[in-house]
């Protein structure tokens, strides 16, 4: 087969690449077409993978995202057309989903984001199958089809993923050290429009508590206030899940990459206020694989209160190595539980349509991919 995979973010790179590798292994011909943000190029030409590009996904108001999207299914249009694949696959998206329509090629989206309204509003009716974790909150319909496992596990699960300590070398730091890691996002997606990030006046506070216990560093998709650049350091992004993996607490405004450090067992604790006219909401209320995660599993505490974050963190900083212990217990019980999803995703798609009927028919074969 020849197969299409769309990225428009960096991490999309993550959970199609063990993916595109197994696709490739067994014949197929496999290529990416990918929207540049941050450290997309870097992290799609590290892996050697054959790519071309959509456009280059800015931060701009809701009048430039439009333009883009244009511009980025033009250029989708005119790579159909060229590559001729038998399917398209992508996080439904708003770009892959009408241009399959008009070429007549399947379309299989992977999503776990049910806030991403405009986004969704144009993929769901363009894609023909919409794969999404068995705790999504919404129900999609004949199209629909649950697993038992999320994105993140398509790249953090423990049959790919393999912890290197050279990040640790590259830092000057050692396995010994207690490494608190923080983000902060962009928030530039279509889907954050009601997101508010983390409230500036409390930063002193977390970082005072942070530096009484070990070493504070710093990821950031924004520029960072002066006083907070000295702890920023430069990561190699293909080295990032492993710092990541040998932190003691992450704590972050993205979504993503507090699920990431949830599944390597690492204390998450996730802040983000999604404003509506109700007032506040926290995203376990909207979003079914962190709702799970923190309610379910106990891996992952998201905030919408400042003040509520830093006393979990009080609480977690009490005893790094205690709650470091408690997160890989839990996060072994989260595994056992879940299925290799790379593994479920290829058997899906190289038999597609078959698969459809075959997982309709039998829900529970999904388990066999462990």
């Amino acid at each position: 087969m020849r197969i299409l995979i769309e990225i428009g973010h960096p991490a999309q790179i993550h959970l199609f690449k063990n993916l595109a590798w197994r696709l490739e292994k067994d014949g197929h011909t496999v290529k990416i077409a990918i929207s540049i943000k941050e450290i997309a190029l870097d992290l799609i030409k590290g892996y050697g993978f054959d790519y071309s590009i959509l456009y280059n996904n800015v931060n701009c108001g809701i009048l430039g995202k439009l333009v883009l999207l244009v511009n980025g299914e033009m250029e989708m249009y005119r790579l159909v057309k060229r590559f001729d694949p038998d399917i398209l696959i992508s996080t439904t998206s708003e770009i892959a989903g009408p241009i399959s329509r008009i070429f007549g090629k399947a379309h299989i989206g992977i999503t776990d984001t049910e806030h991403a309204d405009l986004t969704n509003f144009i993929a769901y009716p363009n894609t023909d199958i919409i794969l999404t974790p068995e705790s999504f909150k919404k129900d999609l319909g004949k199209k629909h089809i649950r697993f038992a496992g999320c994105k993140e596990l398509a790249y953090l699960h423990p049959n790919y993923f393999k912890p290197d300590p050279s990040v640790l070398a590259d830092l000057g730091l050692t396995e010994g050290d207690n490494i608190f890691l923080l983000r902060f996002a962009a928030f530039n997606a279509t889907h954050d429009t009601r997101s508010e990030k983390f409230d500036a006046r409390y930063m002193p506070l977390l970082i005072e508590k942070l530096i009484k216990k070990g070493e504070v560093i710093i990821s950031s998709e924004v520029e960072l206030d002066p006083g907070l650049k000295k702890y920023q350091r430069r990561i190699d992004p293909m080295k990032y899940h492993h710092l990541l993996y040998y932190s003691k607490l992450y704590i972050g405004e993205g979504s993503t990459s507090a699920n990431e450090a949830a599944i390597l067992g690492v204390p998450a604790l996730h802040f983000e206020r999604l404003m509506y006219r109700a007032g506040p909401r926290s995203v376990t209320s909207i979003i079914g694989i962190m709702d799970e995660l923190q309610n379910k599993y106990g891996l992952v505490y998201s905030f919408y209160d400042e003040t509520e974050l830093l006393r979990k963190a009080d609480e977690i900083l009490a005893d790094i190595g205690a709650s470091k212990r408690d997160w890989a217990r839990k996060r072994e019980i989260f595994l056992k539980d879940k299925i290799d999803v790379t593994a479920f995703l290829v058997w899906f798609i190289e038999n597609y349509p078959g698969s459809l009927a075959e997982i309709k028919q039998s829900p529970q074969l999904q388990y066999n991919f462990k």
